[in-house]
């Protein structure tokens, strides 16, 4: 399984586009209303509007979850109440629509709560949620058996948890029956209208590339559009066709025959660190001509990176790159040198 499960800052503007599963409300996407220290450019949220948003691993047709049972996930919260609907507010990881851990609010004080598989189990002793400010929470699962801890840090401080709690024989059976995590889990407060989520990510420590949560402490994402072509031109089109958020289906470059590609380039970061990329497309096949799949990559000089995932009738696709094209990690230097790459194949 990868470092980086799941990464979402609700860039596609559109709940298709950015692969959401609406349970209720309306999702309002936000423009404005962003974290004032975040590189994001949308938040989303709305009165009491349910969310999930599943790890697809496009390679497989499957989800991403974590490897062991030890997981991280991490978020942005704001809200504009504190009342008694604090209860209703929902960030964290589910399995199939199964809360598995979920971090919420008390009613009438809006401190941290901890849910585990749909129950309330730890609240903060002082830590809470302040009205009109974005707040940044972290979590760690230890694990999903009887005595592994969950974990909760807020505003960067990971030293010191503000809440913690041990799983008891219940709360393992319960996980155990759900299976591991392979989504987000978002419910806004219901009343709250002006509720709004952003930058989360979910990660697996185990993983050999996952870099060490120290260096995630004031993580957020970036959204990008391509600006410009890169050193293949096959596809019909450039990138001007590929440029808007939502994506437009009207709006598109086209592969006629297997083995085209097209690649393009991006805004400079202007970031201190890279830590994991990923690829949003939305595409339309009308048929086998240029082949049932195609090659998301990225490309910097000779080295090339990609995954081939199947090309759907409609709908989207995407891809997380845990390391730059050459096989190391990460950097801004490298990201800016990197092109986004498509190819069409058998």
């Amino acid at each position: 399984m990868p470092a980086f499960l799941g990464i979402t800052s609700f860039g596609g503007r559109d709940v298709n586009r950015d692969r959401i599963i609406v349970g209720a409300g309306t999702v309002v996407y936000d423009t404005v209303n962003l974290p004032p220290d975040s590189s994001s450019s949308t938040s989303a949220g709305g009165n009491g509007v349910s969310l999930r948003i599943p790890w697809y691993d496009d390679e497989t047709s499957g989800t991403f979850s974590p490897s062991t049972g030890e997981y991280w996930f991490h978020g942005r919260i704001f809200t504009a109440l504190n009342n008694t609907n604090n209860d209703t507010l929902r960030l964290g990881v589910a399995r199939n629509g199964s809360e598995h851990v979920t971090v919420s609010a008390e009613d009438s004080t809006n401190k941290l709560v901890i849910r585990v598989a749909g129950s309330i189990r730890a609240t903060a002793a002082s830590a809470a949620l302040s009205v009109g400010t974005w707040a940044r929470v972290h979590c760690h699962v230890s694990g999903v058996t009887a005595g592994s801890v969950v974990s909760v840090y807020m505003d960067g401080d990971l030293s010191t948890p503000v809440v913690t709690y041990t799983l008891i024989g219940a709360d393992a059976t319960a996980l155990s029956a759900a299976g591991l995590p392979n989504e987000f889990m978002v419910v806004g407060k219901s009343g709250d209208g002006t509720g709004r989520f952003d930058d989360l990510f979910a990660l697996d420590p185990i993983d050999a590339q996952a870099p060490g949560i120290q260096f995630l402490v004031s993580a957020d994402i970036a959204e990008q559009v391509v600006n410009g072509a890169g050193s293949f031109t096959d596809w019909l089109g450039s990138y001007a066709d590929i440029d808007e958020r939502p994506a437009s289906s009207a709006d598109k470059i086209v592969a006629s025959a297997v083995g085209e590609t097209s690649s393009f380039v991006k805004a400079p970061i202007g970031q201190d660190n890279v830590f994991a990329v990923k690829v949003m497309v939305n595409m339309s096949r009308t048929g086998t001509a240029a082949g049932a799949n195609v090659i998301i990559g990225t490309k910097e000089g000779a080295d090339t990176e990609g995954r081939t995932v199947p090309a759907p009738g409609s709908g989207d696709v995407q891809a997380i790159f845990q390391v730059a094209p050459d096989g190391t990690a990460w950097s801004p230097t490298k990201y800016d040198a990197t092109e986004i790459a498509f190819t069409s194949e058998t």
